[in-house]
């Protein structure tokens, strides 16, 4: 038989009290470094509205003393990183996030503007699938690869990516325009016109709809 323990009526009440109270200690601990990551955190927010990237960056490593969750601070570091062009260090911090959190889209998002922003166009798409592969669907991670595949005169890739995303969004001009291009290359002209009709209708004033709408038509623009 197993050997059992036993404590006096007194000795287990002053056990039961320890117990009792070590364990609301830690509660009351634990409150207290929410509300002080919660207090830094806006503090940074703060900070970032102001465009003072860097202070707001220096907050974070308060965060990071006082609270256990590294994939707030590290996907956060990356935004002000990227925010402050530092773009090494954003992608650093976005992938920790990543390996952190696998299935955050997120780290993948924010790697998709930094690779962007520092002209590393192969990681750019790389990240953009990785998104893909998260969210099927996302806008940002779509529209990327789109804008990406008109760059580098890939229309009919430009053109298939731009469409998904304007089933979606039908009324979207940054899409009726990218799809509206794309087509014009393809030399599809009806369904090019199609699209900058709607958006001359959405926005009379948008870049180059005008040129777009009249070069479908067959019309020479002065």
């Amino acid at each position: 038989m197993k050997a059992k323990h036993f404590l006096s009526p007194a000795l287990s009440k002053i056990v039961g009290g320890l117990s009792l109270a070590f364990f609301l200690s830690a509660v009351i601990l634990q409150a207290d470094d929410s509300t002080e990551a919660a207090k830094i955190w806006a503090e940074s927010l703060r900070l970032e509205q102001n465009s003072d990237y860097a202070s707001a960056l220096e907050k974070m490593s308060d965060f990071a003393r006082v609270s256990p969750d590294t994939y707030l601070y590290q996907v956060r570091c990356g935004w002000l990183e990227y925010m402050s062009k530092n773009y090494d260090q954003a992608a650093e911090s976005y992938l920790a996030a990543s390996k952190i959190e696998p299935a955050a889209l997120t780290p993948f998002l924010g790697l998709i503007y930094t690779y962007e922003a520092s002209a590393q166009r192969p990681k750019a798409i790389e990240a953009c699938h990785e998104a893909l592969q998260r969210d099927p669907v996302n806008y940002t991670a779509t529209k990327m690869l789109a804008a990406i595949s008109y760059e580098n005169g890939d229309f009919l890739e430009a053109a298939r990516n731009y469409q998904n995303l304007l089933r979606v969004h039908p009324e979207d001009e940054t899409l009726l325009s990218g799809t509206g291009w794309s087509l014009l290359k393809l030399n599809k002209m009806p369904e090019a016109a199609a699209c900058f009709q709607r958006l001359l209708v959405l926005s009379p004033t948008y870049p180059y709809a005008t040129v777009g709408y009249q070069t479908a038509q067959g019309k020479t623009t002065e």
